[in-house]
């Protein structure tokens, strides 16, 4: 080796190799080092090909549509994971969790049917955001060397055969790909980029995007009057979207029914005809094929009618302007009769009278007590007959209550007494003074309270009902007053009015009494009754202007004014 004009001359990496003795300088050695093949940094490249991650590794087996997975090894499971594994069918996806600790070990629904031994399974992709038209989808990643270059992206790029039809990038797992058609089977590209280029693709496994669920199988249809009760076995075939419910039509006619389980019951039928039944699966993509046509049932020339019946609350005790405190007893509730299952033979036409509700007692008119609230009814049904009275009150002495389909309470005297089953008795006032006065008005389902010295007589509690669907509250006593006015009952819920000055009248329409008054008022007017009708039948016509709803394969006529139905 020798010392030239331009450095060292010779072997460059030979460590056996001496320089020889003399001035070096750094520029002489940087240019030559430059000039020779001596080890440096490589020039970057484009990325390593990005790999599909698993959402979820796991241990688990496969019995018709159940996945009962035994242990997770890895991420956590979740609905629209695409399941793959060992003897799994193709595009198997997992539709809902049924027992067990979310994301973990336990059961969930699958959309395939099949029978899987216990073996190891995994998961790449997850299909989300289901709708009647498209689906998408997350693909987890993983990035491997970045080329000598930072990554600036990675790509997913979604195939429906040769064309791409869906992309996505970033630097967070997962990517997701929105809008991509249902019912369609796609594959899925990973690529990452950096500032030198863009790496070699990987593919990753097919998928399927939702569709509508598979075809159940109806049972044996069976009758009760109109209504059909028709049994299913659900498709365990739902495509990658959980099924949300089943649903029955009749032919002929297209009267429909819908359950999440079996049977269901389509009401509504006409008398006298044949019919069958096919059923249909929704989830949310849409609804799919109809079974076979069941067995066929033929309907009699019955139907069911279920009815409810309040008559007119009666109004509240009025105040004489000499009554020296006293405190009258509140109206008595309107007689309420709930009857069903009643067979009806078509072509039946009902008669609907609905009771008005009773004024309250005049605060100048002695002649002029409260009164009764009219009687409802229903021909060929139950009579409901009208609520109590409670009296108007002068100094001294008072108007006896008369009795009623629950009575009013009385200075001094016995509430008018209850009917049967329609309501109870008003309260009665205690002690002998007529300062000592208060009755309450009674009520559809207990009795009105006594009236004290300074306790007055509350209105008796009013009955539900939820002919409906509802549960409502209906017939309510009103409340009566108490000594020198201090303080007042409150009606009974079910329209009950509450005693004042001045007192509440009872609700419309629910059969409530009116509430007792003082200083001077007049007593509130009692609450008019109703009568409302309900069947799984329609009916073929109506008079007077019912309101007409539905609820539970039912309709509903609700009768606030006198009419007609026929079925």
């Amino acid at each position: 080796m020798r010392k030239g004009n331009g450095g060292i001359i010779g072997p460059l990496n030979n460590p056996t190799q001496t320089v020889a003795a003399g001035i070096w300088s750094m520029d002489e050695q940087q240019q030559n080092l430059g000039a020779r093949n001596w080890p440096g940094t490589p020039a970057a490249a484009v990325p390593n090909t990005p790999s599909f991650a698993n959402s979820a590794t796991f241990t688990a087996s496969i019995a018709t549509n159940v996945l009962t997975v035994t242990a997770v090894a890895s991420g956590t499971l979740a609905v629209g994971q695409v399941v793959s594994g060992t003897g799994v069918t193709q595009y198997t996806t997992i539709t809902a969790q049924l027992t067990g600790t979310a994301g973990s070990t336990g059961t969930y629904t699958v959309s395939f049917v099949q029978n899987v031994s216990s073996t190891s399974m995994s998961s790449s992709v997850v299909l989300t955001s289901i709708t009647a038209t498209t689906s998408s989808v997350q693909v987890p990643f993983i990035t491997g060397f970045d080329g000598g270059s930072p990554i600036t992206a990675v790509n997913a790029i979604v195939y429906s055969g040769g064309s791409a039809v869906g992309t996505a990038s970033g630097l967070t797992s997962p990517l997701t790909i929105t809008g991509l058609p249902n019912n369609t089977v796609y594959s899925v590209t990973l690529t990452a980029t950096n500032s030198v280029g863009t790496s070699a693709a990987s593919t990753g496994p097919y998928f399927k995007t939702a569709s509508v669920p598979g075809v159940p199988t109806v049972g044996t249809v069976t009758l009760t009057y109109n209504t059909a009760s028709v049994p299913f076995t659900g498709t365990n075939t739902n495509n990658g979207s959980a099924i949300t419910s089943y649903t029955a039509v009749s032919s002929p006619g297209g009267f429909t029914g819908s359950s999440a389980t079996s049977p269901i019951s389509v009401a509504g039928l006409a008398g006298n005809t044949a019919y069958t039944f096919t059923v249909y699966a929704t989830n949310a993509v849409g609804n799919g094929a109809s079974s076979s046509a069941s067995n066929s049932v033929t309907t009699g020339n019955t139907t069911v009618v279920d009815y409810l019946v309040v008559a007119g609350g009666a109004g509240g005790g009025g105040y004489q302007p000499n009554g020296a405190g006293y405190g009258p007893g509140g109206g008595g509730a309107g007689g309420y009769i709930s009857v069903s299952t009643l067979p009806v033979t078509f072509g039946t036409s009902f008669t609907i009278v609905v009771g008005a509700a009773g004024v309250g007692g005049s605060q100048t008119d002695v002649a002029a007590p409260a009164t009764n609230g009219s009687n409802s009814s229903i021909t060929g049904g139950t009579v409901a007959v009208g609520g109590g009275r409670a009296g108007a009150y002068i100094a001294g002495s008072a108007f006896a209550a008369l009795a009623g389909g629950s009575g009013g309470g009385a200075t001094g005297a016995t509430g008018g007494a209850g009917t049967a089953g329609q309501g109870n008795a008003g309260g009665n006032t205690v002690g002998g003074s007529p300062n000592y006065t208060g009755g309450g008005g009674g009520g559809a389902g207990a009795a009105g309270g006594n009236g004290l010295s300074t306790v007055p007589g509350n209105g008796g509690v009013g009955s539900a009902n939820s002919i409906t669907g509802t549960s409502t509250y209906y017939a309510g006593g009103g409340g009566g007053g108490c000594y020198n006015g201090t303080v007042f009952g409150s009606g009974g819920n079910g329209g009950g009015g509450a005693g004042g000055s001045p007192p509440t009248a009872g609700t419309a329409n629910l059969g409530g009494g009116g509430g007792g008054a003082l200083n001077g008022y007049t007593g509130g007017n009692g609450g008019s009754g109703v009568v409302i009708v309900s069947s799984g039948s329609i009916a073929s016509a109506t008079t007077g202007s019912p309101t007409v709803t539905t609820s539970g394969g039912k309709t509903i006529y609700k009768f606030t004014g006198n009419g007609t139905i026929t079925y």
